[in-house]
């Protein structure tokens, strides 16, 4: 999970420019100063990254970096 969350991270620093040194698994997205479209624009960078796909019910419910970083894994443990 840690990979994940490091990957996570510089998906966010890349993408919605922000510094996420103080990022843990229990960040709020919002806290970051996320909006919606940093959301979608995080989500899709995720979704290349991985070569995954979220249904609009999981990332609707994706409020914490914990929970992004489980979807992520309950989507590719397969490949581990």
């Amino acid at each position: 999970m840690e990979e994940i969350l490091k990957n996570v991270k510089i998906l966010i620093e890349e993408n919605c420019y922000i510094e996420t040194d103080d990022v843990t698994m229990d960040t709020i997205f919002i806290d970051l100063g996320l909006d919606d479209l940093d959301m979608v624009d995080l989500i899709m960078n995720v979704e290349d990254f991985y070569n995954i796909e979220f249904s609009d019910e999981e990332y609707d419910s994706l409020r914490v970096v914990s929970e992004l970083c489980k979807l992520i894994y309950d989507k590719t443990k397969k490949d581990f």
